[in-house]
């Protein structure tokens, strides 16, 4: 009995220093960085800015989560914290570090030194990387309600987010609801192509210019070419 009172503080100790492992699930942020892609593509932008400016926003999430993980203590991150937190202190950091060697012969790359915390926190054990595929069905039901979300405050805008937002929710209601999934099966099969021709004929310049452009445009003009008390919009009438 003394010999095991002796050695059970030790094991309490021991227990208690061991380090904390953060699971940094690799299938989230690849699923984060397609639809940031998918977005960037939707918003016209050339499809090789995309990929480096996805690829910029993978690296700093991957540097600020990995800082986070070697001073924060908690069992463990969910992909929220890990990815919002690590593109927060990520973008933080690469700004910083660009803005401190802006003047040396490092400031071309100083903005990656960041990205060295990364190898640090695996070193350290204080990161994992999940490779694996389990357990991800319930951050692709998440993203999905984010994106339908994110659309439908897009919608009163313009037209075209609508079909896509209420595809988006009739997918996690099958997802989720197994007692309507029938029905939300037949709706997102009515509504995905519906979706893609919204999204193949979106206004050009969409994200760039607001919806009332065109109203814009008419009084100005009107103001431009007959002053305040004619109306391009309405004959005989004062603005």
């Amino acid at each position: 009995m003394k010999k095991q009172d002796v050695h059970r503080p030790g094991a309490v100790i021991n227990q208690t220093n061991a380090p904390i492992v953060f699971k940094a699930s690799l299938m989230t942020v690849m699923l984060l960085a397609t639809a940031v892609f998918v977005a960037l593509l939707i918003s016209e932008v050339p499809p090789k800015i995309a990929a480096i400016a996805v690829l910029i926003a993978v690296l700093q999430i991957f540097a600020g989560g990995s800082l986070l993980s070697l001073f924060v203590y908690k069992s463990h991150l969910t992909w929220k914290e890990f990815c919002g937190l690590g593109l927060a202190i990520g973008s933080l950091l690469t700004f910083g570090f660009d803005q401190m060697f802006r003047n040396t012969v490092f400031s071309s790359f100083a903005w990656t030194i960041p990205i060295l915390f990364f190898p640090l926190s695996i070193w350290k054990s204080r990161l994992k990387i999940d490779v694996t595929i389990a357990r991800n069905d319930l951050i692709t039901t998440e993203m999905l309600a984010i994106s339908a979300t994110v659309l439908l405050i897009l919608s009163p805008e313009w037209f075209w987010p609508l079909p896509l937002a209420l595809s988006l929710i009739a997918i996690v209601i099958w997802r989720e609801l197994p007692k309507w999934r029938k029905h939300s099966a037949v709706i997102a099969a009515c509504l995905i192509p519906i979706s893609i021709l919204s999204v193949l004929k979106r206004p050009i310049g969409w994200w760039i210019e607001d919806s009332d452009i065109a109203l814009y445009e008419a009084i100005s003009r009107t103001l431009g070419h007959w002053g305040f008390r004619d109306n391009i919009n309405g004959a005989g009438t004062s603005t």
